[in-house]
């Protein structure tokens, strides 16, 4: 493991390998050769307004044409990624605040958690319903899609990592247990094999999809909590970002 030091203090909330082929690294990609201040970044592309409330997270689709965006005001919104105007759609909201919204890899879904302690997934296209995911006992703080987009892992303020069947509905195997505190960030490897949390009790746990079983010692290389983790492209590194 090899730290990165002397990041602005919000670097923990967002951690992302970006694509050097994607427009955001067309534009910023230079401005990342080492870590810098965020507020160095040199423009926006178009401010894009709608929400009641703080926006908690924004996501890509796949093919970079749209934009989700999730909101204290328990609101999903979608949004075209070129003009910054809203699409219209079928109204996606929770009870409570929206942690976080992302569109599965092929596109046609959005997945949002929250307050609620729900996990719900959408129609992208029209904004209907497709699915309720209730299992947990705390918020839900986050989310990932496995590379095949037929499960999804989710991470709570129960401490829990829970794996999900996407057509079904339904909960697979046995819950993740062994975070002492929140969960924070949740990953798949490149290969769906491995997930990785992070979490407030300052660890790094590895899993094995399949089994649900924890895979080696927990990763402490923190001091304080862990806000963020990805797998490199190529699987073989894992990147973290915390409150220290």
């Amino acid at each position: 493991w090899e730290a990165i030091e002397g990041c602005t203090p919000h670097l923990y909330l967002s951690l992302a390998w970006i694509p050097s082929d994607s427009r955001l690294w067309a534009a910023w990609g230079h401005e990342f050769a080492a870590p810098q201040i965020l507020e160095r970044c040199p423009r926006s592309i178009s401010p894009s307004i709608g929400h009641d409330s703080e926006v908690t997270g924004v996501a890509f689709s796949p093919d970079g044409q749209r934009i989700v965006s999730a909101s204290y005001d328990g609101s999903v919104r979608v949004w075209d990624a070129r003009s910054g105007e809203p699409i219209s759609m079928a109204e996606m909201s929770h009870s409570g605040t929206v942690w976080f919204a992302m569109f599965s890899p092929d596109g046609d879904m959005i997945a949002s958690g929250g307050e609620d302690h729900i996990l719900r997934l959408w129609d992208a296209h029209t904004g209907l319903p497709l699915k309720a995911m209730e299992g947990h006992t705390g918020d839900i703080y986050c989310l990932a899609f496995s590379p095949d987009g037929k499960r999804v892992v989710i991470g709570s303020a129960d401490n829990i990592v829970r794996l999900w069947n996407v057509s079904t509905g339904q909960h697979i195997g046995t819950a993740m247990e062994g975070h002492e505190d929140w969960v924070n960030e949740v990953a798949f490897s490149p290969d769906g094999e491995l997930i990785a949390s992070a979490s407030s009790d300052q660890t790094i746990r590895l899993w094995h999809s399949q089994s649900q079983t924890t895979h080696g010692s927990p990763l402490q290389t923190h001091s304080e909590f862990v806000g963020s983790v990805a797998f490199s492209p190529d699987g073989t590194r894992i990147a973290s970002g915390g409150k220290d």
